[in-house]
Formats: C-alpha cells, structure tokens, sequence
C-alpha cells in the first residue's frame, strides 16, 4: 500500500490564472448534495471499447520504463488543478473507474464545473478533487500528482523520476521543467491540440499516455449551451454513467467506459492479470492482445 503526503511549493501565482479567483459556481449546482459513500461508483463495468482509430490501445503505448512500488504495478497520474487543464479533469472520470475494480478509492471529493463568462472557453469541466485521496489494493498502488493549485501556484512536488517522465514525455518545451509557467504552457499547448505532448501524463508498467484522444472534454457539455449552463454538473455526469445513458449530443458513457477498460487492461498487464474477476472479462482479454 502506498500513501503520498504533499507539501505546499512557495511560488507566486501564474500572471495569467488571475481570472480564477472570479470562479463562481455553475448555477446548475445550487442544492444539490452528493454521497460521500456513492462518489467513486460509475456504474459497473461494461464492454465499450475504444471510438477512434488508435483502438485498442487508444493513446497507450509503450515505452522505455516502468513504474512501481514494493512489487506492486502503480497506475502514475501527473495532471494540475489548473482551470484550463481540461484533459486532466475529465481523464479522472475512467481513471477512478478502474481504479475501483482494483481497490478501494477514498478521500475523494466531487469537484463540479466553475465558470467565468469572460473566458474561453468560460467554463472548467465536473471532475473529481483526490489531493487527499487515498487508495487501498492488493494489487495496485496510486500515485497522484496535481503539479498547480487552481490558484496557479506549485502544488505537488515531482519525484525525480516523475519529473524526468514529465520532461521527456509530457512538456512542450525543451529543456527541464522551470516552474509554473511552464507546466502552463504545455497544458496550453495541449489544449489547442498542436501537440502529442501535453497533460495528464498517465502511466501504468510500461505503459504510458498523454492527452487521450479518446476523452474529448466537449461530451461533458450542456447541449445546446446557454450562458448559465455550459457544463455538465458532477451529479449528471455520475447519473449519466451509472444509468448509461448519454447526455443529448454526447457520446460521455461510451468515452468514459472505454478508456476506463482500457486503463484496465494496462493495469492487468502490469500486476499478472489480477484479480481474475477483473482481467477475464472478454474486453479486457481483447484489449490485451494488443499488450505485449
């Protein structure tokens, strides 16, 4: 089992985030209330798999390192709570939903979309807050870096592997990581799509992803959009996964479940196909043939 405690970098604020502090609430939220208990359940798995043309696989592939901790395979997620960070806050929802058919996910908070009219896009997505989350497996180990605060400052500190993998694979720039404006400007870049680089970084084994094409932030959106209601709300992205019923104008469920069965299979691979319950389900074993 392994725990991660974090301590707070002391940096200025990006120039650029200052707009955060206006973050207001989507009014869609007022009243609701969500479950501690419930907040991890997306429904049970299913036999979705990938949209696009980089089935099976999606953006997995492998590469020259492999990540663990005291014989377990870990599952490394390096994202940001930075407000534009769009492919970090909606990569969470498959990301929590295999890590629960390995383990045990807590600590977990529901984090639902903020908006600011004068941005664009004006709004951030519903996704999930695990700064103090905790995971508990026989399996798998969960390692989770938020490299900015919404505030635009360090958060989360690198390991020097984790930060090596970040500079290799998932910065934009060349030359090591200099500080929060740089972790900006990749997640810049790779919210205009001009690059294979970008965040989150998501490895597990030897297997590692940036910026899934499969996950595409605009299913998490209200169709049509009005200035009030740009975004999915966390309680009808959770109710749309559990019920499988995708929100008008979307493809939400069938994106979420197959990258989650995906993230599944990778995982399989890395920790000897366990538990079998998981790693026998025809998905996962078709997935895994292209796992080598």
């Amino acid at each position: 089992m392994k725990l991660r405690t974090w301590r707070r970098a002391r940096l200025g604020p990006i120039a650029s985030l200052r707009a955060a502090a206006a973050l207001v609430p989507v009014a869609a939220l007022a009243g609701v209330a969500i479950a501690a208990s419930s907040i991890t359940d997306l429904g049970s798995p299913t036999n979705n798999t990938a949209l696009n043309s980089l089935f099976p696989l999606d953006g997995f592939h492998r590469v020259h390192t492999s990540v663990g901790s005291r014989g377990h395979a870990e599952l490394l997620f390096l994202g940001t709570m930075y407000p534009n960070d769009f492919q970090s806050q909606v990569e969470r929802w498959p990301v929590v939903k295999a890590l629960d058919q390995f383990g045990t996910l807590t600590g977990v908070r529901p984090d639902s979309p903020q908006c600011v009219l004068s941005r664009n896009p004006p709004c951030t997505y519903a996704t999930f807050d695990w700064s103090r989350a905790q995971y508990r497996s026989r399996y798998l180990t969960f390692a989770h870096v938020d490299m900015l605060h919404p505030n635009g400052k360090l958060f989360q500190p690198l390991t020097p592997a984790e930060k090596a993998l970040y500079n290799r694979y998932a910065r934009v720039r060349g030359g090591p990581m200099t500080g929060p404006d740089d972790i900006a400007n990749t997640i810049f870049h790779s919210w205009m799509g001009d690059t294979s680089r970008g965040l989150p970084l998501v490895v597990v084994g030897e297997y590692l992803q940036t910026r899934s094409p499969e996950l595409i932030p605009g299913y998490f959106r209200v169709v049509p959009v009005t200035p009030t209601t740009a975004v999915l709300a966390y309680p009808p992205v959770e109710a749309s996964l559990r019920s499988r019923r995708d929100p008008p104008g979307s493809q939400l469920v069938e994106a979420v479940n197959a990258e989650a069965n995906i993230i599944t299979a990778v995982i399989c691979n890395a920790d000897g196909d366990k538990p079998a319950s998981v790693c026998s389900r025809p998905v996962i074993k078709t997935i895994l043939r292209s796992v080598k």
